[in-house]
């Protein structure tokens, strides 16, 4: 009988220990996937803030930082919450709201010379401010709070609550 009961108790610490080693890598890769991610974020949001604005801003700056977020969040989309998903890819759409639809070259190179739109400062200040608000999810979901992950809006639908709030048309 002692060698039953050691022998249930090796097989728990063994897949027990096999559990832990899986969540502990699940932690890492999600870890690197928010931080690469969060950098991506935060080189498109500088971009946005400062196209326009500064004369070192150049068409191909904003083209290099709408491909380096769509690459990595391709890259990574794959780990995180649907809706967290849904809304790291709305900022696909706010780019293109601010920029037009030349931002798609690396999808379409067909646009890969178009100009960019001609600047409009509210299209660019809710890119801004929509992609600090998904950065903070993000930082919140990657350090375990689960809710942050699922409770992120995409950017329509962000945006249409922003403007309720502001008492404002969307």
């Amino acid at each position: 009988m002692t060698f039953v009961n050691l022998g249930l108790a090796g097989l728990v610490g063994y897949v027990a220990s096999g559990r832990r080693a899986r969540q502990s890598e699940a932690r890492a890769a999600r870890s690197a996937a928010v931080t690469e991610l969060r950098v991506a974020l935060r080189a498109l949001r500088d971009v946005a803030r400062r196209w326009g604005r500064s004369p070192g801003v150049l068409d191909e700056d904003v083209r290099a930082a709408v491909t380096e977020w769509d690459q990595v969040l391709e890259l990574h989309r794959h780990r995180l919450p649907h809706e967290m998903s849904a809304a790291l890819r709305s900022v696909r759409s706010a780019a293109g709201e601010v920029f037009g639809i030349s931002v798609l070259a690396y999808v379409l190179p067909q646009f890969e010379e178009a100009p960019l739109v001609e600047r409009d400062e509210t299209w660019q200040d809710l890119l801004v401010e929509y992609v600090g608000y998904v950065l903070a999810h993000l930082g919140r979901w990657g350090d375990g709070d689960h809710r942050a992950g699922s409770d992120v809006l995409d950017f329509d639908r962000w945006r249409q609550r922003r403007s309720a709030a502001c008492g404002e048309a969307s």
